[in-house]
């Protein structure tokens, strides 16, 4: 993919850019600061040869169906992406991870195939296994940021177990990539919270935080809750408080499933004007 790279001052700006909106979600932070030195740059520009529009290249007169199953190849195409916080030595902000989930995005069975792990003392919600990375496809040329854009956050469904995750992976990324993520996954699960309720991260504002920007995203059509745990006492919340943030969604959705596997109890009608559906054990 580096043929395409072009060798002018344009390239390395856009590379710049580029690295900038991008940054952490699919990048390591160890290696993240390495595309923005100017070692780099001059090296890309030192070993480049003549640039080669990106219309030229016998990459771009393959079909758009073939590259984008190229593209899915690399970033995940209809597949479910764990995107989670990595644990960090420090108190620092946590960098985001993605994981293509091994499980085929049956989150049952995600345990099982070593998707997600987490420090059975301290650091609740952190991860520390493996994770994927991306490389330089988003770097090559503008036309391939652009269609790979469009597989990884269109295709995809982004699941987050954590309110900060979500939070942090917004500010991340470009508003437009953001903007264009079309299902997502809110896995609150492993009881982390009670056994985190003393870390600063979890603060009981980030839940109703995480719902005012999934309420703000214009092109969502999927949204999935799974709550592992009983809601009634989660930050000494009733469950009704626990569910008044979801409320904030008015725009319709396609799919907007909420599901309780411990059972809560509600009074009939009490959520019939709601803009989620139960499925499965409620009481």
């Amino acid at each position: 993919m580096t043929a395409f790279l072009s060798a002018g001052s344009s390239s390395n700006s856009f590379l710049a850019k580029a690295s900038e909106l991008i940054r952490l979600p699919f990048h390591r932070s160890d290696t993240s600061n390495s595309f923005n030195s100017s070692s780099f740059s001059r090296s890309a520009a030192t070993k480049a040869s003549k640039p080669v529009h990106a219309a030229e290249s016998p990459f771009f007169r393959l079909p758009l169906e073939l590259r984008k199953t190229i593209y899915g190849l690399v970033v995940g195409r209809r597949e479910m992406l764990h995107i989670m916080m990595k644990r960090r030595p420090n108190r620092l902000l946590h960098p985001l991870v993605n994981l293509l989930c091994q499980a085929g995005g049956n989150l049952e069975e995600c345990i099982l195939h070593d998707c997600k792990r987490f420090p059975t003392e301290g650091g609740e919600g952190l991860h520390f296994g493996s994770f994927n990375r991306i490389g330089g496809l988003l770097f090559s040329c503008r036309d391939i940021f652009q269609e790979v854009g469009n597989v990884l956050y269109t295709q995809n469904t982004f699941e987050f177990d954590h309110p900060l995750s979500l939070i942090i992976f917004q500010k991340t990324i470009h508003p437009s990539s953001f903007n264009s993520i079309k299902s997502i996954s809110i896995n609150m699960q492993r009881d982390l919270y009670f056994r985190a309720m003393s870390v600063a991260s979890m603060h009981h504002d980030v839940w109703p935080d995480m719902w005012n920007i999934i309420a703000r995203m214009v092109s969502l059509e999927q949204v999935r809750v799974t709550f592992r745990f009983a809601l009634r006492g989660w930050f000494g919340w009733s469950e009704k408080k626990v569910l008044d943030p979801l409320w904030e969604v008015t725009r319709p959705m396609r799919v907007f499933e909420v599901e309780c596997q411990v059972g809560i109890a509600y009074r009939d009608g009490e959520y019939t004007a709601a803009p989620f559906k139960f499925v499965r054990n409620h009481t």
